[in-house]
């Protein structure tokens, strides 16, 4: 069987995929399957919690990912 139950360290349920020699983790919660528990962890946070949890200094937005916050403050502000 390709399907392989395991839990995380919250005590959520994903599923282990073997495609093509690659082991995937599916999400608990939606079909997205990423590559390391950290990913899943990550999407469950912005995808389906919603967090944002980095705010920007000079206008008070917030992202999902620190890497768009980056972009926003290289793009709106210059830096």
């Amino acid at each position: 069987d390709k399907h392989i139950k395991k839990q995380n360290c919250k005590a959520k349920e994903f599923t282990e995929i073997i495609q093509e020699g690659t082991k995937l983790l599916q999400c608990p919660v939606c079909d997205m399957k990423l590559k390391t528990k950290q990913g899943v962890k990550i999407h469950i946070s912005i995808v389906h919690e919603g967090k944002k949890p980095h705010d920007c200094s000079f206008c008070n937005i917030s992202f999902s990912l620190l890497g768009t916050l980056r972009n926003h403050i290289a793009s709106k502000h210059g830096g």
